[in-house]
């Protein structure tokens, strides 16, 4: 995903690790509190990644177990989330800086609501982990 000036959007690129997250752990409070109390995005966000730790230890099981092909780009997505989180949080300090309370609110609610969307890797996921 790209922004238009040619950066890759951190918002999309952490979004695509979190609706893993989301999906696997129902952690819909953690989008929930993003979207209803932007402010408290760092919380929100560590506990996102600590979530993200077990999942990923989950899915490494599954991976051995035959499911390789299945869990592979999941697990991709999931080994780049600390680097993704850096960028976010640099972006959003930027964005805060340089247009306010407001549009951090606006960029830290689009999180919540790209977190939330499924794809079809968060939804194999689910099925892999659910049963």
């Amino acid at each position: 995903m790209e922004r238009v000036d040619g950066q890759r959007d951190p918002v999309e690129d952490l979004a695509r690790a979190a609706r893993i997250v989301i999906l696997a752990e129902e952690a819909y409070d953690i989008t929930d509190t993003l979207a209803s109390r932007p402010s408290s995005y760092e919380e929100q966000l560590a506990l996102l990644a600590r979530l993200a730790v077990k999942v990923y230890k989950d899915l490494e099981s599954f991976y051995n177990k035959g499911e390789g092909e299945r869990v592979e780009e999941a697990l991709k997505r999931l080994k780049y989330m600390a680097a993704n989180l850096e960028k976010l949080f640099r972006y959003l300090r930027c964005v805060e800086a340089e247009g306010g309370e407001k549009l951090l609110n606006r960029e830290v609610r689009r999180l919540a609501a790209l977190s939330l969307a499924p794809d079809y890797h968060a939804l194999s996921v689910r099925e892999i982990l659910w049963g």
